[in-house]
């Protein structure tokens, strides 16, 4: 999984694209080295996308694997309403 990632950055304005490179990096762990090469978590769209990639790179520096169970847990609300997660310091 060397080949270099072609990632046209305009196309991320996609919200099922996101979801995929989110799904990607959770089915594959070592997918998040070759995205991370190409995208940030400023360029996703919508900002929980952004979010849960930033978790994905954390757990991973963190546990050396990523699992949903860790990534949920390094994830806190900060008030009742499910659209506003935040990391967890």
């Amino acid at each position: 999984m060397n080949a270099p990632a072609n990632i046209d950055h305009s196309a991320l304005s996609s919200i099922d694209l996101e979801q995929e490179i989110l799904g990607a990096v959770l089915v594959s762990n070592s997918a998040l080295e070759i995205i991370e090469r190409e995208v940030s978590a400023e360029d996703f769209s919508e900002p929980l996308h952004g979010q849960l990639f930033e978790t994905l790179a954390s757990v991973r520096d963190a546990h050396g694997i990523i699992t949903p169970v860790v990534c949920t847990e390094n994830f806190i609300r900060v008030d009742d309403a499910p659209e506003s997660p935040k990391l967890a310091e």
